[in-house]
């Protein structure tokens, strides 16, 4: 979400989710604290295994003028969301989706909701990646790599938006992107492929080899322009 989110109606949207049976779980050792929401079934002290929580753009410097990290902002009275680098990309050409239609939900009707285009997304991930711990490193390539193999019928389109992504933002934002993926998927044998094969240990018969992968996000990068 933005920043900053207009209160729609007179109320909140925290105040609508306590509403709709939600409570609120405040995380410990940031000021404000993040905010989560659960079902108020799994109870009001920790978090249960389906919760909300929010996330907002990081603008500008990490710490405001008291020298005070700016990882979590106020976004709505009632709601605080942590603050990310790179989530103003997520804005981009977002896709209208219907959660309905996939019968696990058990949503009983149309519910619309926005998900980040593939070439944002792809995009945030690999700018992100850096800084992110090296445990949930692995897994933010084989998000890469899914979205490859998912959206392969389709890479005119994320090129298309890779392109618009170009005009709006740094250009050194692509020169990081694309340093990554030349050392991560220099070849079948590179750290990127092991890794995301790495992921794929538990799920029997699912699992592509380095070759495949690395052929794969490489093909993926050049056809989108990431590379």
């Amino acid at each position: 979400m933005p920043t900053r989110l207009e209160v729609l109606g007179g109320e909140a949207l925290a105040e609508r989710l306590l509403d709709s049976k939600f409570v609120a779980i405040p995380s410990a050792g940031t000021e404000p604290p993040v905010l989560r929401f659960q079902p108020e079934r799994f109870g009001t002290t920790t978090l249960g295994p389906t919760y909300v929580e929010f996330l907002a753009p990081l603008v500008g410097a990490d710490v405001d003028r008291k020298g005070n990290p700016k990882t979590v902002v106020r976004v709505q009275r009632g709601l605080t969301a942590q603050a990310m680098r790179y989530l103003d990309l997520l804005f981009v050409e977002p896709i209208l989706f219907d959660a309905a239609t996939l019968p696990e939900l058990g949503l009983a009707g149309l519910t619309n909701i926005l998900l980040p285009n593939p070439a944002s997304y792809v995009i945030q991930k690999l700018l992100a990646w850096p800084s992110r711990d090296a445990g949930k490193r692995g897994k933010d390539l084989a998000y890469v790599h899914e979205v490859a193999v998912l959206t392969q019928k389709r890479w005119p389109e994320v090129a298309a938006t890779v392109k618009l992504l170009q005009a709006r933002f740094p250009a050194e934002w692509f020169d990081r992107v694309h340093e990554l993926i030349d050392r991560q998927f220099e070849s079948e044998a590179a750290d990127g492929p092991i890794a995301v094969v790495r992921q794929y240990r538990d799920l029997p018969g699912r699992a592509p080899s380095e070759r495949a992968v690395w052929q794969t996000v490489r093909d993926f990068a050049r056809a989108v322009g990431i590379r």
